[in-house]
């Protein structure tokens, strides 16, 4: 991987983490086409990047975070509870998908294409009543479980979870919020066990190509988190989903 790769592969993954487009689909696919063949090197660059995502939530979201620890501290039950289905979900069975979707990269852009068609209809059909805590722990829990299914390559966790919270009436804004942190518990945890697997492995670290794309990561990801903010309302969101059914069925196209 050189340098303008990383910086490629770097913007991608901080729209994609955080736009409902899937950023393992489009690094994959990206990956594909800039014949990138280290897999060991490929997973340890996009469990830095990862990272680097998680660490922009935090940044981003500061004063909610504090508040997390002071006058919302019931949102930290919702954030445990939340993470559970998709932390069984990778501990069980993260290899089996990664496994698919490494000699069937057809399947990825055919998941675009499903999460286009749940953004459209979740856009449609949302309805806004309530903020997080009248969805309560089953709304959070709900998420969770959209946040499970995203674990599939070329689901879009932040589509799928944001999209969901649409669905059981919270509020835009809070349902984006909420999105976020609930990645960070299952970023960090999922790039930790892919972090394990390069040490065992013993692969040879390129550090320029890794912090080059972590930067890039850390800045675009700012940037997306702002602009998903403001184009959270539905004339704006449904936009999504046309750029997922034409990337998808390129995609698709494409490795056919």
């Amino acid at each position: 991987m050189d340098s303008v790769q990383a910086v490629i592969l770097g913007i991608i993954q901080g729209l994609a983490e955080f736009l409902p487009i899937s950023s393992s689909g489009h690094l994959i696919l990206a990956q594909k086409i800039f014949d990138l063949q280290d897999p060991e090197q490929n997973k340890l660059f996009i469990v830095a990047v990862h990272l680097a995502s998680a660490l922009a939530i935090l940044i981003y979201y500061r004063k909610e975070v504090l508040r997390l620890f002071t006058t919302h501290t019931h949102e930290i039950s919702y954030l445990l509870f939340g993470s559970i289905p998709a932390g069984l979900v990778g501990f069980l069975f993260k290899d089996e998908f990664d496994e698919v979707f490494l000699h069937r990269p057809v399947i990825v852009p055919a998941m675009l294409l499903v999460t286009g068609a749940f953004i459209y209809l979740a856009n449609r059909f949302s309805r806004e009543r309530k903020d997080l805590g009248g969805a309560g722990l089953i709304g959070a829990v709900e998420m969770g479980i959209a946040q499970a299914f995203a674990l599939i390559p070329g689901l879009s966790r932040s589509g799928l979870t944001i999209c969901s919270g649409f669905l059981i009436g919270i509020n835009r804004k809070e349902a984006i919020r909420f999105s976020f942190f609930l990645a960070i518990p299952v970023i960090l945890g999922a790039n930790l066990m892919k972090f394990k697997d390069v040490v065992a492995n013993k692969v040879e670290i390129h550090y320029t190509p890794i912090i080059i794309g972590m930067v890039v990561t850390f800045t675009v990801s700012i940037f997306a988190i702002k602009l998903l903010e403001s184009l959270a309302d539905k004339m704006f969101f449904g936009f999504f989903s046309y750029y997922l059914f034409v990337v998808g069925l390129v995609g698709v196209l494409y490795f056919i």
